[in-house]
């Protein structure tokens, strides 16, 4: 649940803006949803009628039947040929009793066949569009929050830190105690401006349809995320890390397997015990750890993972999509653009998990959100659509980030 005490006026007034639109946008949404199958129902009825008009023309051999106990007369469809088949039927008799030589079924004359190629579509659409699999935004939540920067306010956001105070002394009476100081430090994240286009021809638009725009918009939108993500890991990769615990290549494989027993699998032991080691080592040093970052690669490991639990706690679980959602205790995330494992095995000391301190470890910040805007090109019959942002992140206290690494 959310803890509205803790949060910024204005925080708290962006938040509600952002569930006003999204209120306001889902109207809408449902208005245009229930005007559009209002017309696909106008635009059916109007085929079905026109049809009907054009099957009960005056021409169609009616003739009028009277009905002589209630003196009415009604239109009744007749169709000659239908009558006269019932007329001449008991002159013919079934192809069964005929024999199966009676009727000669030979290609028709090749003059009679019509070509409806021209007719022929030459490609059918689905209705839906895909878009590239974009990888949703997960780093976000792990940065610092409440340090975006208003315009007007520069470009840069610092962070102000204090050190520990050594211990308190135990003075005889009336003696002074010495004076004690705190290392005041900071840590500073910088705004960068980023920027996508696209131009959008109306010509083409003309040709598909708006829904061309619509999906080529969503597209533009969905690149922000998995971008602002890639940042985020880049600054935890190359980070030094307060913390580390090294897996020796030789010990290191990337073709797990369940089979046998799970404590024969020394990869996966030392994969574990190499996790435990980071963790153990940032809450000795008063470090909160709540967030694992691992490649799905690396994840499959503990999978294979059964039988080896500590006595009150199982340290590794699995969602019901069979996810890695935590490893003792710790939220796990799954990026896909974290280090593989081929890449971890690479040499180097190269990072195949990382654990940090999300209160601590890393700076998101933003002066402007991506925002879409457009530009009508008339003499070009065309529109550029721009989307602009300034985000800025940074490595902020490292002692709140550990590394899990394969060492060559």
């Amino acid at each position: 649940m959310t803890n509205y005490e803790e949060m910024s006026l204005e925080e708290l007034e962006a938040l509600k803006a952002s569930r006003v639109k999204a209120k306001l946008a889902a109207e809408l949404a449902a208005e245009d949803v229930a005007q559009k199958a209002q017309e696909e129902e106008n635009f059916k009825q109007k085929v079905i009628e026109e049809y009907k008009n054009s099957i009960h023309k005056e021409d169609s051999g009616a003739k009028i039947s009277v009905n002589a106990d209630l003196g009415t007369s009604k239109a009744v469809e007749v169709n000659e040929y239908t009558e006269w088949f019932k007329k001449e039927v008991p002159k013919y008799h079934t192809y069964e009793s005929l024999g199966r030589d009676t009727w000669d079924f030979t290609n028709s004359d090749s003059g009679c066949d019509t070509t409806v190629s021209s007719w022929s579509p030459n490609e059918t659409y689905a209705r839906m569009i895909w878009t590239g699999m974009y990888e949703e935004s997960k780093l976000m939540k792990v940065a610092v929050k409440g340090i975006d920067i208003q315009k007007g306010a520069g470009l840069d956001v610092t962070i102000r830190a204090i050190g520990k105070f050594g211990n308190p002394s135990n003075v005889a009476a009336c003696e002074c105690i010495s004076c004690s100081s705190a290392a005041l430090t900071s840590y500073n994240v910088t705004l960068e401006q980023y920027g996508i286009s696209t131009e959008i021809c109306e010509e083409d638009v003309w040709d598909i349809g708006e829904e061309y725009r619509s999906k080529m918009l969503f597209a533009l939108g969905k690149t922000w995320g998995e971008y602002f993500d890639s940042l985020i890991y880049a600054q935890l990769e190359t980070a030094t890390p307060g913390y580390t615990s090294s897996i020796a290549s030789t010990a290191w494989d990337c073709t797990p397997s369940v089979s046998g027993s799970c404590c024969s699998d020394s990869v996966l032991i030392a994969l574990y015990n190499a996790i435990d080691d980071v963790i153990t080592q940032m809450r000795v040093a008063n470090y909160d750890p709540d967030y694992i970052i691992i490649h799905p690669t690396i994840s499959r490991m503990f999978r294979a993972f059964s039988g080896v639990a500590p006595v009150f706690l199982e340290p590794v679980v699995m969602d019901n999509n069979g996810k890695l959602k935590s490893i003792l205790g710790i939220s796990v995330i799954e990026y896909n653009s974290a280090n593989t494992c081929t890449e971890g095995d690479a040499g180097g000391s190269e990072e195949v998990v990382i654990i940090i301190d999300s209160s601590r470890a890393v700076g998101a910040v933003f002066g402007k959100h991506p925002t879409l805007e457009s530009d009508r090109n008339i003499d070009c019959n065309s529109t550029t659509y721009a989307m602009w942002a300034f985000f800025g992140t940074a490595e902020l206290d490292t002692a709140a980030i550990g590394h899990v690494q394969v060492t060559g």
